[in-house]
């Protein structure tokens, strides 16, 4: 599972800026060539869960805008001031917004936002407040995008927090 979502995430990173005539070609090298590629036995499979999130068209404005893979690091307070890392696999800015997305290759989607994986929930809802302090007037979003069923899920902030306020630090 980790090894499908190492190579999912680069194909996601390089393809997208690519004509979409040169993804399958570009795909084959690269998920080939990558150092898990021996853990994946239907590497075909990989490929087409890639390129079609790519050409997923409800999910063209976030290949289409924004910086991919991301690094962010920040001291938060609602976390008793524990310093966090991350890497947001897609960072998007407008005017009013800033949207955080982090690629999902899970086999299972939930069904709903509060079915997602608190661990999951707990990851944006760090990024979030980490954003919140690099772009203070702005709305800040968060967005699980899952490769396997091409959808989204966006995180209310009220899920956000009770994800946070759960966590215990020593």
């Amino acid at each position: 599972a980790l090894a499908w979502g190492r190579i999912i995430h680069l194909l996601l990173e390089i393809l997208s800026d690519m004509d979409p005539k040169l993804r399958l070609t570009a795909a084959e090298g690269l998920a080939h060539n990558h150092p898990d590629a021996g853990l994946i036995p239907n590497m075909g499979d990989l490929i087409e869960e890639a390129i079609k999130t790519l050409n997923t068209p409800n999910l063209s404005w976030i290949f289409e805008a924004g910086l991919p893979e991301v690094p962010i690091s920040a001291t938060l307070p609602s976390l008793s001031e524990e310093r966090m890392y991350g890497i947001i696999d897609r960072l998007i800015v407008t005017e009013t917004d800033v949207f955080a997305v982090d690629f999902k290759s899970n086999r299972a989607v939930p069904e709903t936002p509060e079915e997602t994986p608190v661990g999951l929930v707990r990851q944006m809802a760090a990024y979030r407040d980490a954003l919140k302090q690099i772009f203070p007037g702005h709305c800040i979003r968060t967005l699980l995008l899952w490769t396997r069923t091409g959808t989204t899920t966006e995180l209310s902030n009220a899920m956000l927090d009770a994800a946070l306020n759960d966590v215990t630090t020593p």
